[in-house]
């Protein structure tokens, strides 16, 4: 058994270790970070620059609701392990609405900024709906508030008004998106499907 053990030291040794970040350092060490925030439909894997006002789009993810997916391009950063959290909130009460934070490792555009791999599992799912509160989602003006930090605690805070905007082509889930951004939801309330169309049913 010792030797056994002494061999896997050996062989432990003389195997190159995988560097923790292979990316690096994106941009330049001795400036602040800075980001743009980004967002995508969920579904083309295209990324858009976020503008003051914008309406993002509603879309329902595997683990139900409605959310709306946002990143941020950046520099200046780790380009592993980072971290994008991103908060919705009341504009008049500044109560949070929604929230979610994901890790991830970004890939190297061609101009030198630091992107979001195109994959939803690499960006913020913000959960807007169901609504249960006594205010709209859909269609009303609430903040977004984009935190991204390092694996060195180097962080950046950009706040953007957005209108969570419910755009299904499909009427049913738009309805659907509709009834459940709406103020008041309750479970049952806004099925996917009529009753009596033979069809699934989806609170």
């Amino acid at each position: 058994m010792k030797l056994l053990f002494a061999a896997s030291l050996l062989l432990l040794a003389g195997c190159p270790q995988k560097p923790d970040c292979p990316i690096g350092f994106i941009g330049d060490p001795q400036k602040a970070p800075e980001a743009v925030v980004l967002w995508t439909d969920g579904v083309s894997g295209q990324f858009h620059e976020l503008t003051d006002g914008q309406a993002l789009p509603l879309e329902p993810p595997p683990q139900g609701g409605y959310v709306m997916y946002v990143g941020a391009k950046v520099r200046n950063v780790e380009g592993c392990g980072l971290q994008f959290s991103a908060t919705m909130y009341d504009q008049m009460t500044g109560a949070q609405v929604g929230f979610d934070a994901r890790s991830t490792d970004l890939t190297i555009g061609a101009d030198g900024w630091g992107y979001p791999q195109s994959n939803n599992s690499n960006v913020s799912n913000v959960n807007g709906c169901p609504q249960v509160s006594t205010k709209d989602v859909q269609g009303v003006t609430y903040n977004l508030r984009m935190i991204v930090t390092d694996k060195r605690g180097r962080s950046v805070t950009i706040d953007h008004p957005i209108v969570p905007t419910c755009a299904a082509s499909d009427p049913d889930e738009q309805q659907h998106c509709l009834c459940t951004c709406s103020k008041n939801y309750y479970p049952g309330k806004c099925p996917l499907h009529a009753p009596d169309d033979g069809g699934p049913d989806r609170d």
